[in-house]
């Protein structure tokens, strides 16, 4: 398995400390599955204080947890000490943890099979729950008990789901049994935890694009307010959502009129989410010409009007009425022609 130079140096530095290191968790999903990982995650048996006397560059960002960050020729990698988690009473997080040296008590605390497999070069694959097993089977299975996984964390129940859908895996049975028993836990998850789980379930679902995926999981407006808010959305996310919910059904005629109104309407990033092969090429052509759909691309500015005597929200009103006039090719977008049509054709 291909590990990056800066995950060798950290394993092969704390090996040559006398600790045990491994890649551990999603970084060796990823690899067995041919894919590259976003990142890498390594597990020792050196505890915080021993990581952080072995590296120059560390920083302490979960010594609570036994995590400690290793800097390595600019390249970041979380470094953990092996460890038993405490209970869980808030389904989220454990009390407490405790340190231990056995790579099999800290794999044997994770959620998924998939995600509890272990490696180095010199130890190779190290499998102890047939993670490698269920990756061949395209199972989802939980790590033990599905039932005291998921009490651990709610959140795990969603982690199911999007990795079956992100992977064209099955759930395995007992594991989507207790899945289905506890998901009242999920009530019990930030909404911030919940929308990111979902950001991704919805992308693999429909497309790369966060927006429409996300509006395509919502048939009713009103629900989608409520749960865009309930998962706490930032407002940019949450009116674009809702504009797309709102309008998909929107179709736009295959002309340059239609298209600029669109465009100027919703803007080029939403046009696109609703326009067809069609009505793409439309856009395409208008943005290589230049042409005006937008108040910025207008000729005449508010200065101009200023100098023709015109004041406050007149001057607003009179632009808008000169862009549609433009969109509808009744009036050129050129300055004096746009000037002359106010003084002689705008109707106050």
């Amino acid at each position: 398995m291909f590990l990056p130079d800066y995950v060798k140096t950290i394993i092969n530095t704390l090996e040559s400390a006398g600790y045990e290191a491994y890649a551990v968790g999603g970084c060796v999903r990823d690899l067995l599955l041919s894919l590259t990982p976003d990142d890498y995650d390594v597990a020792t048996s050196a505890t915080p204080d021993e990581i952080k006397a072995v590296f120059e560059r560390t920083h302490d960002t979960g010594l609570k947890h036994g995590t400690i960050t290793v800097v390595v020729d600019d390249n970041v990698c979380e470094v953990t000490t092996f460890r038993i988690d405490g209970e869980y009473s808030d389904n989220r997080r454990p009390d407490s943890v405790e340190f231990t040296t056995s790579l099999r008590e800290d794999l044997s605390r994770r959620d998924f099979t998939i995600n509890a497999m272990a490696y180095s070069e010199k130890s190779g694959l190290i499998d102890y729950f047939g993670g490698q097993a269920d990756l061949k089977g395209k199972s989802v299975k939980a790590v033990g008990d599905p039932y005291k996984r998921f009490n651990e964390d709610g959140l795990r129940i969603l982690r199911a789901l999007r990795f079956a859908v992100v992977y064209g895996f099955e759930i395995e049975e007992n594991t989507a049994k207790a899945a289905d028993d506890l998901r009242y836990l999920i009530k019990n998850i930030s909404g911030e935890r919940i929308a990111q789980e979902l950001n991704k379930i919805a992308v693999a679902l429909f497309c790369q694009d966060k927006i429409t995926s996300l509006g395509l999981l919502f048939d009713d407006e009103e629900y989608a307010r409520k749960t865009l808010r309930r998962l706490k959305y930032d407002n940019d996310t949450f009116y674009k959502v809702m504009t797309f919910v709102k309008y998909r059904g929107i179709v736009i005629k295959p002309c340059k009129k239609a298209v600029k109104r669109v465009l100027n309407r919703f803007g080029e990033e939403m046009f696109f989410r609703f326009a067809d092969e069609e009505t793409s090429a439309i856009a395409q052509e208008i943005f290589k010409n230049n042409e005006c759909y937008c108040l910025k691309q207008l000729a005449v500015k508010g200065g101009d009007l200023v100098g023709l005597g015109y004041k406050g929200e007149k001057i607003g009103r009179i632009l808008r009425h000169l862009l549609q006039t433009v969109i509808s090719e009744r009036v050129t977008n050129e300055k004096g022609e746009l000037l002359n049509y106010v003084k002689h054709g705008y109707r106050n």
